[in-house]
C-alpha cells in the first residue's frame, strides 16, 4: 500500500512538471500582432484631386493581402454627413513602410464647397481590415481674385489671379464675355491671357471673365473695363442721310466728336457706335474722335468727306407768282432752314426738302423777270444750268 502511493506521487510530480514546463513554453511563445497604420497628411491639388500620404509603423505578423487610402466628403459636424465614400487600392504588399496616392474625387465639390476631404490609410490581412488616423482638409475651390490690369484693350495682356487653376496653364479655359482668350503661360494661382477681339457687351464697357479647369469653373462678373479701341469707320464719305458705323470695342459710354465738335454720346453697343451726320453740321471734311475718362482717341480711316452738292437743271426755266419750283438731285441737306435757293439777291427757304429733292414757293415779292439761280446746302453751293424766269401772274 505504501509503495503504491508512492508511485502515485511520483506520477503526480512528473504531471506538474510536464504542466509547468508546457506552460513555460506556450508563455515563450511569440504573440502575433496587427500592423500599426498612420496617415501622415493630406494636399489638395485641385478642386478633384487631393495628394494623401501614409506609414506603415509596423506590418504585423499575419499576411497583408490589400492596402491603399479610403476617402469621402463629409460636413465638420459632428457625426458627420458624408458622401461618395470610396476606397482605392494601391495594391496586395507594401513594398515600402511609406506610400501615398493621388485621390480623384469628382465633381462632388462643386455641390459640396462647403465641406471637407476626408482620408485614412487602411489594410487588409487575414484578420479583416484595419484603419489608420483619420485626416481630413477643405475641399479645394477653384476662385478667381482679380486681374492685373482691370483696364485694356483687345490684344493687351492681362494676368488672372486665383487659386487652383490647373498646372499646366493650356488645360485651362479662359471666357471674356464668352469669348475665348489665349492662353500664353500661368501656374496653380496666375493666367497670362491676351484679351480677345470681337467681345460683344451691351450697354456696359464692363465684362464678366470665367475660367474653366478639370470639369470646375469660376467667374468674376464686370471684372475687366475695355478701353476704347476703334477699328474704323464706314463709309469714308457721304451725305447727311447716309448712316455711318464706328467699328471696335469699349465703345459704350463714349462720347463722338467731329473734329473738336461734340455729336453725342453713345449708351447703346460695346463693339459699334451707329449714327447719321446732323443737318446743322457743315464742314466739309473732318476726323472721328471718341472721348472716353476725358481722352480722345482718333478714329482710324482719315477724313471723312461729305459728298458733292449735285442739281439736276430743272425742266421748266418759267414760273409764275405762287407756282412751285422742284429741284432735284443729290447731296441736298434735309433741313430746310439751311437749304437755300437764290435768284440774284433773293433767298428762298423750301417748304419740303430731303437729301435728294427740294419744293419751293414762289413768292409775290419777287419782281418780274430773269435771274441767275444757285443751290446751297450749307457746305456747296451750285449754279443752276440755266436761268429761273419770273412772269408774274
Amino acid at each position: 500500500m505504501k509503495s503504491i502511493n508512492s508511485v502515485f506521487i511520483k506520477l503526480l510530480a512528473i504531471l506538474m512538471c510536464c504542466s509547468i514546463i508546457l506552460l513555460i513554453i506556450t508563455s515563450c511563445e511569440k504573440e502575433k500582432k496587427d500592423p500599426v497604420l498612420e496617415t501622415t497628411s493630406i494636399q489638395p491639388l485641385s478642386p478633384s484631386h487631393y495628394f494623401v500620404s501614409a506609414k506603415l509603423t509596423e506590418r504585423g505578423d499575419y499576411t497583408i493581402t490589400d492596402y491603399g487610402i479610403a476617402y469621402y466628403v463629409g460636413s465638420s459636424t459632428s457625426p458627420p454627413s458624408y458622401y461618395n465614400f470610396q476606397k482605392v487600392s494601391i495594391g496586395t504588399t507594401p513594398t515600402a513602410d511609406t506610400f501615398s496616392l493621388n485621390i480623384n474625387i469628382g465633381q462632388i465639390g462643386s455641390y459640396y464647397s462647403n465641406y471637407r476631404c476626408y482620408v485614412k490609410a487602411y489594410v487588409t490581412n487575414e484578420r479583416g481590415t484595419l484603419y489608420g488616423s483619420l485626416v481630413s482638409t477643405d475641399i479645394a475651390v477653384l476662385s478667381l481674385q482679380n486681374l492685373v490690369p482691370g483696364k485694356g484693350r483687345s490684344g493687351d495682356t492681362i494676368t488672372i489671379h486665383g487659386n487652383y487653376f490647373a498646372s499646366d496653364p493650356f488645360q485651362n479655359q479662359v471666357y471674356f464675355d464668352n469669348v475665348l482668350a489665349n492662353i500664353i503661360s500661368g501656374d496653380k494661382q496666375t493666367l497670362r491671357v491676351i484679351v480677345p477681339d470681337n467681345i460683344t457687351s451691351y450697354y456696359t464697357n464692363t465684362v464678366s471673365v470665367l475660367v474653366k479647369s478639370d470639369g470646375f469653373q469660376a467667374e468674376l462678373s464686370n471684372a475687366f473695363t475695355l478701353l476704347v479701341s476703334p477699328t474704323g469707320f464706314t463709309p469714308k464719305n457721304g451725305t447727311w442721310e447716309d448712316y455711318v458705323h464706328i467699328n471696335g470695342a469699349g465703345l459704350y459710354n463714349t462720347a463722338l466728336y467731329f473734329d473738336d465738335e461734340y455729336i453725342l454720346t453713345n449708351t447703346d453697343y460695346t463693339t459699334s457706335i451707329g449714327f447719321y451726320i446732323p443737318n446743322e453740321f457743315l464742314k466739309k471734311k473732318f476726323k472721328l474722335y471718341l472721348e472716353q475718362d476725358g481722352v480722345k482717341t482718333e478714329v482710324p480711316g482719315g477724313y471723312f468727306e461729305m459728298a458733292d452738292l449735285h442739281v439736276t437743271s430743272p425742266g421748266n426755266t418759267e414760273y409764275n407768282w405762287g407756282s412751285t419750283l422742284c429741284l432735284s438731285g443729290t447731296g441736298f441737306n434735309p433741313n430746310e432752314s439751311i437749304t437755300k435757293l437764290l435768284l440774284g439777291n433773293y433767298v428762298l427757304h423750301p417748304y419740303s426738302s430731303s437729301g435728294s429733292y427740294a419744293y419751293f414757293d414762289i413768292p409775290y415779292s419777287i419782281p418780274v423777270g430773269p435771274y441767275y439761280a444757285s443751290l446751297t446746302n450749307g457746305i456747296d453751293t451750285v449754279m443752276l444750268g440755266s436761268q429761273i424766269t419770273i412772269t408774274g401772274k
